[in-house]
């Protein structure tokens, strides 16, 4: 009996780190971001949030931290349509831990009283990982809002 050879499926090759992306690549993922937010558009804003946080692309953790608390006049528009951007908000909490830059704590910290739990749970999870660095934050959040949810205490206590 003839044996034929097996095919063999190669493994996607991994992302590379940010140090051999080209300069222009990075640039482009931080501002298509901040233009998908701007335009409102949900899943172009989880997609690049989720490459920001791959490439742990600190020049987009502004747009980011906006992603996740966006400022008065975007708010409405985006909460329109829940699920969607709940989802890009997730993206974004989840991006912020994998970047690890400390000028994220208040983005995230206010992120813990967000209404949506998924939200909640990447904030806490992203604040965890700072360590102590991020007590002083939670603490006086602790001290000045009454509306802890479970994540956000668990994230102080831990």
């Amino acid at each position: 009996m003839e044996v034929s050879p097996s095919k063999s499926v190669a493994p996607e090759p991994a992302d590379p780190p940010e140090s051999a992306l080209h300069d222009d690549a990075l640039l482009f993922i931080v501002e298509s971001l901040r233009d998908a937010l701007q335009r409102g558009e949900a899943d172009a804003c989880r997609k690049y949030a989720k490459k920001a946080g791959r490439f742990r692309l600190k020049a987009a953790v502004g747009a980011l931290c906006e992603l996740l608390a966006p400022p008065p006049n975007l708010t409405r528009r985006l909460w329109r349509r829940g699920a969607l951007w709940s989802a890009s908000r997730t993206e974004a909490a989840t991006a912020l831990w994998q970047i690890g830059d400390s000028q994220a704590l208040p983005a995230l910290t206010q992120a813990l009283f967000d209404p949506e739990l998924a939200v909640r749970d990447a904030a806490s999870i992203a604040l965890q990982s700072f360590g102590p660095e991020a007590a002083p934050l939670l603490l006086r959040h602790l001290c000045e809002r009454e509306d802890w949810s479970l994540a956000g205490m668990k994230a102080v206590i831990e």
